[in-house]
């Protein structure tokens, strides 16, 4: 079940799709800006719906970064009289969409920035990033540690990130070593992959002294 940061993001960027005319079209990185959150998370939403959902809110004017596109937007832009060649837009940057302050107004988004718990925080050292950019963090673990109260880059590092994951197992008991990885790598700024790599022993004689393997 999604949050309601998540469903807020969705309805975001649903409204401001519609936005986009025909013939136009814009990157998921420019609507991320627009509504304050990763293009990650913009792609992933285009990603998850359906092709009704799709064609209703015209979703395939959001291309990737550099006008890539996937095989199903191909014949709906072609519709819209954009040209498209070798999954790219023939015409990228050139049929970009300009996001102004007319534009966004139109749409009547449900709030132009992050949520709360996607805030950056404010800090002596000047702006700290949001939880959900901090490297290896997909969407699912930021709703997982949202929910466990961790909802900024400093409550992650200051937490006992195996005590915080021994408390999401208990209420999540399908929840996996993934999360463990991701979170030790977030806080040192390492891919997970190379946590559960190098320090796999040690971190399942941990757990295993906890009581949780």
């Amino acid at each position: 079940m999604a949050s309601n940061a998540f469903a807020r993001i969705e309805a975001d960027v649903l409204r401001l799709a519609a936005v986009i005319p025909r013939g136009r079209i814009t990157s998921a990185q420019l609507l991320g800006q627009v509504i304050d959150v990763p293009a990650r998370h913009v792609a992933y939403i285009v990603s998850r719906l359906d092709d009704t959902q799709r064609e209703k809110h015209a979703l395939h004017r959001i291309c990737g970064s550099k006008g890539e596109v996937k095989d199903w937007q191909v014949q709906r832009l072609a519709d819209d009289g954009v040209a498209v060649k070798s999954l790219h837009v023939a015409d990228w940057p050139a049929l970009c969409f300009e996001w102004d302050q007319a534009a966004v107004k139109s749409a009547k988004p449900s709030r132009t920035t992050r949520p709360p718990e996607h805030a950056r925080q404010i800090t002596s050292q000047g702006t700290e990033p949001a939880l959900s950019e901090l490297r290896g963090l997909g969407s699912k673990s930021v709703e997982l540690l949202v929910e466990a109260g961790i909802n900024t880059p400093a409550k992650l590092r200051k937490a006992n990130l195996f005590k915080l994951y021994e408390r999401i197992k208990a209420k999540h008991p399908r929840t996996s070593l993934n999360l463990l990885y991701a979170m030790i790598g977030a806080v040192g700024n390492t891919d997970w992959r190379d946590i559960a790599k190098d320090r796999r022993s040690e971190i399942l004689m941990r757990l295993d002294d906890m009581g949780l393997l």
